[in-house]
């Protein structure tokens, strides 16, 4: 079965086009009340990067797994009627059908890359980071090896932003890109 979450993520994607989005902005996007708990929990997982491994899990933490099922499950209609209307990509169907397709291949592909994200860099708009998956779906596989730079990268804005030259980064961030990114 495929994480909810990452159908989201792809959404989130192609409707804004941020690839740096995160659950806050997707149930932003959508009017879903925000986690309660997202502050404390992030806060105890930076501090003890083991948290979720630990056994049993605390109270907070099976509170907020909870929330978050309760809350992607409260975008997804809309998630999926927004879709649902608009044209999809080179497969044709709609964009929730070319979403599905992405996410099912980048769920496909997590056990062989692991904590590795394939991303790209679309040359034909103005080198806009995207989700590589996504764009084959979009546009297809062989104009995507053509027209891209397309890497494999650890899932974190940390990586993301050593790929990015400076000047490109500069750019990105006026232009609301890199949401949440610290400054080049």
């Amino acid at each position: 079965r495929m994480p909810p979450c990452t159908l989201h993520m792809g959404a989130y994607e192609v409707l804004t086009g941020n690839f740096c989005g995160g659950m806050r902005d997707v149930l932003e996007k959508w009017g879903v009340t925000q986690h309660t708990l997202k502050d404390e929990v992030h806060r105890m997982m930076r501090q003890d990067p083991l948290l979720w491994q630990r056994r049993p899990l605390p109270k907070s933490l099976v509170e907020y797994a909870a929330q978050d099922v309760v809350l992607t499950h409260a975008a997804s209609a809309n998630i999926t009627r927004t879709l649902l209307a608009l044209p999809g990509g080179v497969a044709g169907g709609s964009a929730f059908e070319m979403v599905l397709r992405a996410s099912l291949r980048r769920v496909a592909g997590s056990p062989i890359l692991q904590d590795l994200r394939k991303v790209a860099f679309d040359r034909r708009s103005s080198s806009r980071l995207t989700s590589r998956e996504l764009l084959e779906e979009m546009i297809g596989e062989l104009e995507v090896q053509t027209q891209v730079t397309a890497l494999e990268v650890q899932d974190d804005m940390e990586s993301l932003l050593r790929l990015v030259p400076d000047a490109f980064r500069e750019r990105l961030s006026r232009g609301g890109m890199l949401h949440g990114a610290p400054p080049p």
